[in-house]
């Protein structure tokens, strides 16, 4: 079992007023997988892959959101048990707020991280909101796709990931 990065375990929130959009993100549909064999597809299985993935894009598209209204907890030992805690310290660090490697050093640090990371998560929903209210893709995957397309980026099945994926919404 790895070390955690944080000293004790933390609440963070994400705004309750997006629990539609992460419950889209994070349905399925049935699909047939290589056997032929019907299965649900999912793109995010648990909601804290799709508030990690909303806190990146709200970092890329510069869009930081206090909470208001009602809230949603989630655990860091959630973050933990998925391993993805280390974005929370990743996107404080690239948001260049004044952040530096204090953030791994005491509580203080930590809860700014913490709140970052919130801010950008709510952020992103909210991007994420505005774009699902227009877009004519009733499928997450056709939804997400859309995006990224604008972007210019193409997506090949049978593909490697190019310079150009990586740079998403750079």
């Amino acid at each position: 079992m790895k070390d955690s990065y944080f000293l004790k375990p933390r609440n963070m929130y994400w705004s309750e007023e997006h629990e539609d959009l992460v419950n889209f993100l994070t349905s399925g549909r049935n699909a047939s997988d290589a056997a032929g064999e019907r299965r649900e597809a999912r793109i995010f299985e648990f909601n804290v892959h799709v508030i990690v993935f909303a806190a990146v894009v709200g970092l890329l598209e510069g869009r930081r959101k206090e909470m208001s209204g009602g809230r949603k907890e989630v655990s860091t030992a959630i973050f933990e048990n998925h391993s993805v805690d280390g974005y929370i310290f990743l996107v404080a660090l690239l948001s260049g707020k004044d952040v530096d490697l204090d953030l791994f050093r005491d509580e203080a640090g930590e809860e700014r991280a913490i709140r970052l990371f919130e801010e950008y998560a709510n952020g992103g929903l909210s991007y994420l909101m505005e774009r699902m209210t227009v877009s004519l893709h009733h499928e997450p995957e056709q939804f997400l796709l859309s995006i990224l397309k604008e972007r210019g980026v193409e997506f090949n099945a049978s593909a490697q990931p190019s310079e150009k994926a990586i740079k998403l919404f750079s």
